[in-house]
């Protein structure tokens, strides 16, 4: 294109180089650079679920089941739209939670598993350790640190970045529990007895999922 000076003063054709600064943030339009634009490392988008309403679960003794363990759903179940199909992830769970058998509590492990790829999130490929798999365990009630079934609401987190086997723009996540030494009842987010006395306190729980630029 022909460089033109105009009768007004313009210059038509001629593209300056660009100074350092011209550009600010309120001269871009909304949206103006998109995802695959952003460099490595780059948070994209951030998921969220919190439970601020206690649960009640029933678990069965599962401590020897190797491949055929039984977990059972929470109310924590998670789908992430993702802005890319090759995004990491990086994981923050936050769950508290108390158990009940007979007079105390039992070991009461949870993880965190990918529904979109069939797989617990950083289980192990060792098939002869499936039951060191779950991410996260502890005792609880009597077995634990509280020394009773109904103080406290114990936090057992957990912070993973995750690297999906396979792609997918939509991916789904739940929190699952079984029982480790014992069968009983996992009370998620709340201590076993549910009455108005301050020892009661409700403790939130969440699931937090950060969509990492690959």
């Amino acid at each position: 294109m022909p460089v033109t000076i105009n009768g007004d003063g313009t210059i038509t054709g001629y593209t300056p180089p660009i100074a350092d600064g011209s550009i600010t943030s309120a001269k871009l339009a909304s949206n103006a650079v998109s995802s695959d634009k952003l460099p490595t490392s780059s948070i994209l988008k951030v998921f969220n679920q919190t439970l601020t309403a206690g649960a009640s679960y029933s678990v069965t003794n599962q401590y020897q089941a190797g491949n055929s363990i039984a977990w059972v759903d929470t109310a924590f179940d998670l789908t992430c739209n993702l802005s890319r199909s090759d995004s990491n992830l990086l994981i923050l769970a936050d769950i508290k939670f108390s158990t009940e058998q007979g007079g105390g509590g039992f070991n009461a492990p949870y993880r965190i598993y990918d529904v979109t790829s069939s797989q617990i999130v950083l289980g192990q490929t060792d098939e002869t350790h499936v039951n060191q798999q779950p991410l996260s365990s502890g005792p609880v009630g009597s077995a634990g640190p509280n020394g009773g079934n109904k103080y406290g609401s114990y936090s057992i987190p957990c912070m993973i970045f995750y690297n999906p086997p396979s792609n997918s723009t939509t991916r789904r996540f739940k929190i699952q529990f079984t029982g480790a030494n014992n069968a009983g009842t996992v009370h998620l987010g709340r201590t076993v007895e549910d009455n108005n006395y301050l020892w009661d306190a409700k403790g939130p729980c969440s699931l937090t999922i950060l969509e990492i630029a690959a």
